[in-house]
């Protein structure tokens, strides 16, 4: 197994937490014998397969989902009761990137946008674990345009109190409360 160039070129080994990197490398090799960069399994199954506690796969997780380098996808609870019979978690790797290149980025659209809209939808966005993806950012600014900032405000205040693995706390779920809401105001 191989680590990307990016990893080194970009000092990721220096940015990465300890869990952050273990999840790193699991996630390499799990997207390496899967088709695309998508890959599932059962957090049981990760912890039993590598040896780590759950603790240290959540941070791991997370951090890299907060950080843009994965996409994690929750199944939907299922109807006999909370977590029994719930599906596997799906990890996308998204890959690495330049942090400088996104701090240009986040400059423009500050510049573009204005820097208290931008801030605002970061703030929204990090609710969704996205606040390093300038694509959702930028989205969410010109949803602010086309739905009003309240819209927007009320659409992510429905999604902000849901657990961190709820696959309603997404940007995808956030969208389809706004189109819905407008859709019932026509």
């Amino acid at each position: 197994m191989l680590f990307p160039d990016e990893y080194w070129q970009y000092s990721w080994n220096k940015r990465l937490s300890l869990p952050e990197q273990y999840f790193f490398l699991i996630n390499l090799r799990k997207s390496a014998v899967s088709r695309g960069r998508l890959w599932t399994d059962y957090r049981a199954g990760i912890m039993d397969e590598f040896n780590i506690k759950r603790s240290t796969l959540v941070r791991g997780m997370m951090g890299l989902r907060k950080l843009n380098i994965i996409e994690i996808e929750y199944p939907p609870y299922s109807d006999e009761g909370f977590f029994i019979h719930r599906g596997p978690v799906g990890f996308r790797f998204l890959g690495l990137y330049s942090p400088k290149g996104l701090q240009k980025e986040k400059a423009r659209l500050a510049q573009a946008y204005g820097k208290e809209r931008f801030a605002q939808a970061v703030k929204y966005a990090g609710i969704v674990y996205k606040d390093n993806d300038i694509q959702v950012i930028e989205d969410i600014i010109k949803k602010m345009e086309i739905y009003g900032v309240s819209e927007v405000a009320k659409a992510f205040g429905k999604i902000s109190s849901r657990a961190a693995d709820n696959p309603k706390r997404s940007y995808r779920y956030v969208v389809g409360i706004l189109q819905a809401e407008a859709e019932k105001e026509k």
